[in-house]
């Protein structure tokens, strides 16, 4: 695809994020997102800021106008001015950082770091779009409840901290509506999760088998599936299980210890870590996924894969999970948070109607396709564009590009351009995103903002609509 305007010189990008071979939900993330960006023929070249890591990652698939820079060490506590100084060498003006509140490292000091390293980073002039995975635990009372009241309020000052510093993606509506009400100068948007691969129909298996997918840590419940197993195979002596995913961080041993405490019990498969390539087999030969979490603060890309290869899920009902489910008008066998019999009760449910598997399925691939991660980079490309990047030798000194400052936001109306519940057939609301320059007449720009990099206003036109820049919209009052 080329560039909405051949006169127009695409975008420069420069993206922080952890990258496979890590194999993390946010990684994968990453990996998928950028190579959405390089489809939409608007960016002229992503520069990857990676962790270095001992195995070489795979660039080819990447793209020509994608480069993975392995330039910062994951948890070390100098990683901040890594980052900084892997930004300056890119020479770009926009960066993205796809953010998680343990991506850079399981310490407090590592993400202290890396937050050092992002402001001295927005000071020299860098306009930074932060995608916050984990915005469900910001400024709520669940926080509160599940970790304690100080470490709510420490996640809630490393959000403010973060909104001045740049403009702040969600991949929640709930949660931008919120924290929009909580904090109505910054800059937050909502671009959701969005699937990585299209809506395809995988024919279940001839067994019976139960797949659960992802990190392994006490919040994912994974002791709560191990019981219910154990009482499921005095029913279904045929059925598997198989757990596939690497230990976190943050919990050494985690792993270990569940994986020795259920040695006895037939018919379990400890898969580790396994390669993006793998996946979509993975998926193919279980009937079942299941979700049984003791916390969630944000959407699952577990669900979203699950729903684009047709496999009936079974979740925990968590505020995340439903508001994520219901934004993308999916279906879920929902039980209550921390049962092992309720869950057990689901999954003998599911097994044995299969109708029920088929309307799960057949609702979750429909609703998919309207959410593709192609139509998600569509839409980050509109608001990367709407940032103000300055050339990189005209960085201003002082104060952050974007930040809790009425006079320099970005906007988005109260109903964000994104499909949801009972939507998926009608037609996209409009809405404008309005990026106001920084008119402080003292500022330190010598020079005005030269014209090609000034932001200037986005107009959605509808999915599958071209984009043209400052061309009125029949969308539009």
């Amino acid at each position: 695809m080329a560039p909405r305007d051949p006169t127009e010189v695409a975008m420069d990008l420069a993206v922080i994020t952890s990258f496979p071979p890590r194999l993390t939900g946010i990684s994968q993330y990453g990996l998928h997102l950028c190579q959405a960006l390089a489809r939409t023929g608007q960016l002229g070249r992503i520069a990857v800021l990676a962790e270095i890591d001992g195995q070489a990652g795979d660039s080819a698939a990447l793209g020509p106008s994608v480069e993975v820079r392995r330039c910062w060490r994951y948890g070390h506590p100098a990683l901040g001015l890594q980052l900084l100084r892997g930004l300056e060498d890119t020479h770009c003006g926009r960066a993205w950082v796809n953010f998680g509140f343990g991506s850079f490292g399981p310490s407090p000091a590592a993400l202290l770091s890396a937050l050092v390293g992002l402001t001295l980073a927005a000071r020299r002039g860098f306009a930074l779009l932060i995608t916050l995975h984990e915005a469900s635990a910001v400024s709520t009372e669940e926080a509160g409840a599940l970790w304690g009241v100080p470490l709510g309020r420490i996640l809630d000052g490393l959000f403010r901290w973060l909104i001045r510093i740049g403009a702040v993606a969600v991949p929640l509506r709930a949660d931008a509506q919120r924290l929009r009400a909580r904090f109505p100068q910054a800059a937050i948007v909502h671009l959701p999760h969005g699937s990585f691969y299209p809506p395809e129909a995988l024919p279940e298996p001839e067994r019976p088998s139960l797949l659960f997918f992802g990190s392994l840590a006490p919040y994912k419940g994974i002791d709560l599936l191990l019981e219910a197993f154990r009482s499921l195979r005095a029913q279904h002596p045929e059925l598997s299980l198989e757990i596939a995913g690497a230990e976190h961080p943050r919990f050494p041993g985690y792993a270990h210890r569940l994986r020795a405490a259920s040695t006895h019990l037939p018919g379990i498969h400890w898969l580790g870590p396994v390669e993006e390539a793998t996946v979509r087999a993975l998926f193919a030969r279980n009937t079942l996924v299941v979700l049984p979490y003791r916390q969630a603060t944000g959407p699952s890309s577990v669900m979203i894969r699950a729903a684009a290869w047709g496999r009936a899920v079974v979740a925990s009902d968590l505020p995340a999970l439903r508001a994520a489910a219901a934004e993308a008008d999916l279906l879920s066998e929902w039980i209550p948070s921390r049962d092992p019999a309720a869950l057990a009760r689901a999954i003998a449910r599911l097994l044995q109607r299969l109708d029920l598997r088929a309307h799960q399925r057949q609702h979750n691939l429909q609703a998919i396709a309207s959410c593709t991660i192609d139509i998600v980079a569509q839409a980050y490309a509109r608001v990367l564009e709407a940032l103000p990047a300055l050339s990189c030798n005209r960085f201003p000194r002082r104060g952050p590009i974007i930040g809790a400052h009425t006079d320099n936001v970005m906007e988005l109306s109260s109903k964000p351009p994104f499909l949801g519940v009972g939507e998926r057939g009608g037609s996209i609301p409009p809405s404008t995103f309005r990026s106001v320059q920084q008119s402080d007449p003292t500022g330190p720009l010598a020079d005005p903002v030269p014209p090609s990099s000034s932001p200037r206003p986005l107009r959605w036109r509808g999915w599958g609509e071209s984009f043209q820049p400052g061309r009125p919209s029949r969308d539009l009052p």
